[in-house]
């Protein structure tokens, strides 16, 4: 997996175990969409390559924005595979709640 970086142009990444977190940012929303598409089809290469899966069905985005933008960002065509990947405005990552409208953390679970 420590190859995986070299692969993309846009794109950083957060490993843990077996997730594989994307983060790509620009300040226009058509050219991070391309972007995205752009480098989700070089690391399914670069996972195919490796014999390993990705799972789709699992797989979702999310469009963070500034928490004072009354700004909405329409559904767009995020693709793995031909796959269109669900938009979502709440995730879990590493014990975090993460929101779309909020730049802070809220730790939902203590060890």
């Amino acid at each position: 997996m420590n190859d995986l970086g070299t692969v993309v142009k846009h794109s950083h990444f957060i490993l843990y175990a077996d997730d594989t977190n994307i983060l790509v940012s620009h300040n226009n929303l058509n050219q991070l969409i391309s972007n995205v598409n752009r480098d989700l089809m070089k690391i399914s290469t670069w996972f195919k390559a490796k014999k390993l899966s990705l799972n789709v069905n699992k797989s979702n985005y999310m469009i963070f924005k500034n928490r004072f933008s009354n700004r909405s960002y329409p559904d767009v065509n995020v693709m793995i595979d031909n796959h269109v990947i669900s938009r979502v405005p709440h995730t879990k990552f590493l014990g975090l709640d993460l929101y779309t409208t909020h730049l802070f953390f809220h730790i939902s679970n203590f060890l």
